[in-house]
């Protein structure tokens, strides 16, 4: 039997503007290459739904784009070949074109793959479809499993203590180990859910669990949760964003020195 794998975003596109207009996704790109923004890839997270498993956070490179071809499509190079992402014909990438005050998302195959002694160039091809994230807290970030986002909350006069899947200024997911019976049902309400960041700890008064689902994985037996924050105060959802937002440049500075 075929494994159901299904490409995961980093982002929740549901809230990004959403561009379709070729000559507009062109001007981006070439706007993005005139002016060398930064480019951030990483290949697709995937989500394994026979056995309900988000598979771990990929690896993240930097580089630049190198030149743009007259059949629409984009070299990426990068200088560095002792990098985590190694890529490969038909890869699928996430790839983000990051400006000062916005940036532009899109998944793209690799087309082509070359190699010198100093560089690597990988093609692309132009997406049908990019996303204009402007409201960065819609932006998904899966903390690394070497150090990991905790939560804390108390369901049914029991503590409960995971650590996060994923997480966004709208809610968050976490796949807990449990010996019994599943104690979550879709709808609970929980009160006073409390995220330790590293800096800084924050509690949403009120959040509800919008997705539990009991699966035995490997012989063991998890419920995969889904929260949802509700009426969360902008004081607490800018500091959330922040949060979030520090936990991802610190994984990404690590993921930098690790190269």
């Amino acid at each position: 039997m075929n494994t159901k794998l299904k490409v995961i975003p980093s982002i929740d596109v549901s809230k990004c503007k959403t561009i379709n207009n070729s000559q507009t996704i062109n001007q981006i790109i070439t706007t993005a290459f005139s002016r060398s923004i930064n480019v951030k890839i990483s290949p697709v997270r995937y989500y394994n739904e026979d056995s309900d498993i988000y598979l771990p956070p990929p690896p993240i490179d930097f580089l630049k784009i190198h030149s743009i071809n007259k059949e629409l499509s984009l070299n990426l190079i990068k200088d560095n070949l002792d990098v985590k992402v190694k890529i490969k014909n038909n890869m699928k990438l996430e790839v983000f074109l990051e400006g000062e005050n916005q940036a532009h998302y899109f998944i793209a195959r690799v087309i082509k793959n070359s190699q010198n002694i100093n560089s690597e160039i990988a093609t692309i091809i132009f997406p049908k479809t990019i996303y204009e994230i402007k409201r960065r807290d819609y932006f998904r970030f899966s903390p690394a499993l070497d150090q990991p986002i905790r939560i804390e909350f108390n369901h049914s006069d029991i503590t409960y203590d995971f650590s996060i899947d994923d997480i966004s200024a709208g809610g968050l997911s976490v796949k807990c180990p449990i010996s019994a019976l599943n104690p979550f049902t879709k709808g609970d309400f929980i009160e006073n859910l409390t995220i330790f960041f590293r800096k800084e700890t924050l509690t949403i008064l009120s959040s509800r669990i919008i997705r539990s689902i009991t699966k035995v994985i490997n012989k063991k037996q998890y419920v995969l949760l889904g929260f949802e924050f509700i009426n969360i105060k902008n004081n607490i959802q800018d500091r959330l964003i922040k949060n979030i937002f520090e936990e991802h440049r610190d994984y990404l500075n690590r993921m930098h020195k690790k190269q």
